[in-house]
Order: C-alpha cells, then structure tokens, then sequence
C-alpha cells in the first residue's frame, strides 16, 4: 500500500522565488494544497507523493478546456497508470504550462486526466522537479527548496531527494569518449520510490545509443538494494524522446527484474518523465539532467 500524504496549503512565507515555508492546517481529516494553474485558475490538490503524475478529473480537465486554460496543442499522448487497486487504466497526457504552490513556480509539468470522480493529485511530474521538499512537524510547515529550520527535525519520509545518484559502475561506458548526458532522478514500482541514475553514450555504430541503468536507495525508502544493468536504444534531445531497453546485467539484486525506459522531454532534453516498460506495479519515472 502506497503511503499518500495530504495537506492544506494556507500562507506561504518565502525567502526568495525557488524557495518556500508554507504553513499547514487541517481541513478536517485531512490536508489540501492552493495550486495556481496557468496563473489563471487556483484549486485545492491532494500532495499524494504515490502518484506518477499531476492528476486532474476528467470534469474540472473540461473546465480547464472551455475557458481555454488548455489548449489541444498542450495535449502529448495516453499513457497506461496502475491504479491504487492494482488495476490498469489509459489517460490522456497533457502539458500544463505553470503550477504554482506559494511562491515556487514549475512550467511545463505533466499532468495526466483521471475519471471525474477522481481527486486533484499534486503528484511527481511537479514533486520530484523540486530540488527538496519535507516536513517540519516542529513548526507545522511544508518546506519547499528550503534546508530545514536549525534545531528542528524534519520528517522526509515522504520526501524523495532530487539527486539519488546510485554509485555509478566501473565500465568502458562512463569513458568521455562518445558520452551524450546523464540524469538523475527516480522511479515508482513495487518496492516504492527507488533512486535512479542513467548514463547515456553513443553506440560503437553512432546510428543508436547505449546507457547504463543504476538504482538504488533514496531517503524516503532506504532499504532498496543498488543494481545496475545495460540497455540500447535511442535518444533525441532535440525531439524529447527516450527509448531504452534492457540488455544485461551488471549488478543484479536478488528478486529483481530489468526493466525499459519510454520518455518524453517538454524542455530541450534537461527533464525527462515517463513509463517503464516491463515493470511490475510500475507508475513512471522522472529524471533531471546532471551531465
């Protein structure tokens, strides 16, 4: 069972644009965050760190579009989602061209349609983009890009760290030679939040690319093991595309299984976000550029 966590948004102190302390209060049972949508439009989201994307109902996506908050040329594909109850659904993939939570702003994020009796998720198409996020239980606030207040204790369980970097193997593949880009970021499935670094150099050929795949813990989930296999396949930066598939282990924990990497690009190659091919209860990954 995925842990979803859900809070209210209410004040935002900030010190500068890429960094807030947003102050929390319960609604209830419950927690719901501002979310300022094109700078047109604010709604209350649930913060789920579960979910693969920002996920809006299929209702409040039609609003969205008649007011022209959306547009067609923002939509990018379907997508196959594992659902909390295990089953699988399509949605309909869209870009959102800012999303705001105090003062922090991210433009171009994913965002996926849910069915209309879904919730609004403020998921990790927006969470994993921030350099960091947690929880200062002491003061009660939601700390956005922001080190932890001295003398307190943060709760980063669910925070999941921006930059994992699982130790990268020793192979001809990390020569300078033929070297294209590294990203770092993470991935969802089975085991949970799992840190994930992917290096990507041209192929012996020049007409593909190879790339090693290297996963290991992050602070949310400290207990996944570290691995690392090879995969082939093409990437274009220019293009925003990504596809690889596994060929070969190189460290292999035990019970594990490789998997592929499908992904689109929205800025020039420095993120990319998408499925994983292969997986099992696998929602997507997220990777900045490092390299």
């Amino acid at each position: 069972m995925r842990q979803t966590v859900t809070l209210t948004l209410l004040l935002a102190f900030a010190a500068t644009a890429n960094a807030a302390s947003v102050l929390l209060k319960r609604d209830g049972g419950t927690f719901v965050v501002p979310v300022l949508i094109n700078d047109k439009i604010t709604l209350e989201f649930t913060l789920d760190s579960g979910a693969a994307d920002v996920s809006i109902p299929a209702d409040v996506f039609s609003t969205l579009v008649r007011a022209g908050t959306v547009s067609k040329g923002d939509f990018i594909d379907t997508q196959a989602y594992r659902l909390a109850d295990g089953s699988a659904q399509r949605s309909q993939r869209f870009r959102i061209k800012s999303l705001k939570v105090g003062n922090v702003e991210l433009r171009n994020v994913i965002g996926s349609v849910a069915p209309p009796a879904g919730s609004l998720l403020l998921g990790q198409s927006f969470l994993s983009r921030l350099q960091s996020w947690s929880i200062d239980n002491h003061r009660q606030l939601l700390v956005i890009n922001e080190e932890p207040h001295s003398g307190t204790t943060a709760d980063t369980s669910n925070a999941v760290e921006s930059n994992p970097a699982p130790q990268q193997p020793s192979t001809s593949q990390n020569a300078a030679s033929g070297f294209i880009a590294e990203y770092s970021g993470h991935y969802a499935c089975g085991q949970g939040a799992t840190g994930l670094t992917v290096r990507i150099v041209k192929s012996a050929s020049g007409s593909s690319a190879n790339a090693i795949f290297s996963f290991g813990p992050v602070a949310g989930n400290p207990y996944v093991p570290s691995g690392s296999y090879r995969m082939q396949g093409e990437i274009d930066l220019i293009a925003g595309v990504m596809n690889f598939i596994p060929v070969a282990w190189i460290e292999q924990p035990g019970g594990y299984s490789m998997i592929g990497l499908k992904g689109t690009s929205l800025d020039g190659g420095q993120s990319f976000s998408g499925s994983l091919v292969g997986g099992y209860m696998c929602s997507g990954f997220w990777l900045t550029r490092s390299k």
